[in-house]
């Protein structure tokens, strides 16, 4: 699991100018991430259009761009048009499941990356209302700005910042609450709940593309028990 901000390293500057370029393979990890979202995209999709044909999924789809109300939208559908009990059940499991898929892949894609030189092989997912905050803050606390000229061993001006020792713990504090440090493995666990989510789906509309009494959608719906048992365990 993607760790806290360590209290060890007193000093830092994140640097959030292509972070994706200087921890390629972590960068490479997340856009695993986004390819499996798109997978679970399109397999709810076809769960959808197994409730209101081709062309109603298509408009689902197509009218609601914002993702959580699509969602809303789609359990909707599928809480209208699923009858049988036991299947019927299993919605709320099998979309819990996908919200919790939803969560990390949701961190990578709309926090702000970042690295730091202390953390060679991490990636920094800083949240952008505390960056918003601290860079506002620094801009309106009280405080005495300076600038250096170019000297022999400096070609450019260097600005600083000097103010109380409180209001600048005060901004450490709230960047260091609001980053996370995520490392390779810390993606593991992401990657296998988008994989348990497409095959959730998946046994889902199974068991809701014919007659619920027969063998293979009762085949599907136990398959699918099991399923999700088996996603609930942590690791």
């Amino acid at each position: 699991m993607p760790e806290p901000f360590p209290d060890s390293i007193k000093s830092f500057e994140i640097d959030a100018s292509d972070a994706g370029l200087k921890r390629p393979i972590l960068a490479a990890e997340a856009g695993r991430i986004f390819a499996k979202w798109a997978n679970v995209e399109l397999t709810l999709g076809s769960m959808v259009a197994v409730l209101v044909g081709d062309m109603g999924a298509l408009a689902v789809l197509d009218s609601i761009r914002a993702r959580n109300s699509q969602m809303d939208a789609i359990r909707a559908i599928a809480a209208e048009r699923i009858v049988h009990g036991e299947t019927l059940a299993l919605l709320k499991p099998v979309f819990g499941l996908i919200d919790r898929a939803a969560k990390p892949r949701n961190k990578l894609a709309h926090c702000v990356w970042g690295t730091i030189p202390q953390l060679p092989d991490a990636l920094l997912l800083c949240e952008p209302k505390a960056m918003l905050k601290v860079s506002r803050s620094s801009l309106q606390m009280d405080g005495t700005r300076t600038t250096e000229a170019p000297t022999e061993s400096k070609i450019s001006f260097e600005h600083g910042y000097k103010t109380s020792n409180d209001a600048a713990l005060a901004l450490i504090k709230t960047m260091r609450d609001g980053t996370e440090v995520w490392r390779q493995a810390d993606f593991n666990r992401p990657r296998a709940l988008l994989d348990a989510s497409i095959i959730a789906l998946a046994q889902l509309t199974v068991a809701i593309s014919g007659d619920p009494l027969t063998q293979a959608a009762a085949q599907a719906r136990a398959q699918l028990v099991s399923h999700l048992q088996k996603s609930e365990a942590p690791g």
